[in-house]
């Protein structure tokens, strides 16, 4: 992968590969957490993500964990404004 350009933002795929987004463990977290993601990725059924949905009830982003894939997701709350 070529370096980008001074000032250029990555596209999502890009930075979850690249971005070291928890500083503290760069080798342990790079590849775990997932921007964007989608509902079966971030949540193993719609419980969960209704349980996610309500601790961020005034928030537009949801951050769940997930102990079988080991993996920080960020989903969009469809519908939810700022």
């Amino acid at each position: 992968m070529l370096p980008r350009p001074a000032g250029a933002v990555p596209n999502i795929q890009e930075a979850n590969k690249r971005e070291p987004l928890l500083p503290w463990g760069r080798r342990y977290h790079q590849g775990r957490v997932v921007l964007g993601a989608r509902v079966d990725q971030a949540c193993l059924g719609p419980g969960e993500l209704r349980r996610a949905a309500g601790a961020y009830k005034n928030e537009r982003f949801v951050m769940t964990y997930r102990h079988d894939t080991k993996k920080v997701s960020s989903c969009a709350l469809v519908g939810r404004s700022a």
